[in-house]
């Protein structure tokens, strides 16, 4: 039989079982909410994406009914006279203009960016918005308009947005010979 004093000392304080069980539960409620956490900022990311390039869209479109092509009719020498043309020279680094060559090529002044190593091609909360203009170089032709897109956030999968100069050609590059 156990004494008042013995009694009183057993009933103080917790077992090991009990303090394991509770960080137990602790780590799967803290695992639980890190996952929702890392799900809802993906989803936010992947929103802003969208909504960046349908307003670029929106933007491209209302070009080419203004101009009466989706790429540039005057030349812009820049890449920030480029997003001036398409009034997207206020957005930020969240979009990457580039402007491609008959050729294929990047045009370095008329990009932000020609560098496909650069660091920013790599962030999946980034909008590209390339640039073709029409016209024929040696063995290639290029089809003009505009292309816009984004990685998904599992960067397997692409969402492209297509307006071009000529709705029968699509837009891009091909080329029959080496150039």
């Amino acid at each position: 039989m156990y004494s008042r004093r013995d009694t009183a000392a057993w009933q103080s304080g917790f077992t090991l079982v009990e303090l394991l069980i509770v960080i137990v539960v602790i780590a799967i409620l803290a695992a639980i909410a890190t996952v929702s956490y890392n799900g809802i900022s993906d989803r936010a990311i992947e929103t802003k994406m969208v909504s960046t390039a349908n307003t670029l869209e929106k933007k491209v479109k209302l070009k080419a009914v203004t101009d009466g092509k989706a790429s540039p009719t005057s030349n812009p020498s820049t890449a920030e006279q480029t997003r001036q043309h398409y009034q997207i020279d206020d957005a930020g680094d969240n979009i990457v203009v580039t402007t491609h060559a008959v050729n294929g090529a990047c045009v370095a002044s008329l990009s932000d960016t020609c560098d496909y190593e650069d660091p920013i091609y790599d962030r999946n909360d980034i909008v590209r918005m390339e640039i073709y203009s029409e016209g024929t170089s040696g063995g290639c032709q290029s089809s003009g308009g505009v292309l816009i897109w984004h990685p998904w956030l599992t960067k397997e999968d692409w969402n492209v947005i297509e307006i071009p100069d000529d709705p029968d050609l699509g837009v891009g590059i091909s080329c029959s010979a080496a150039v």
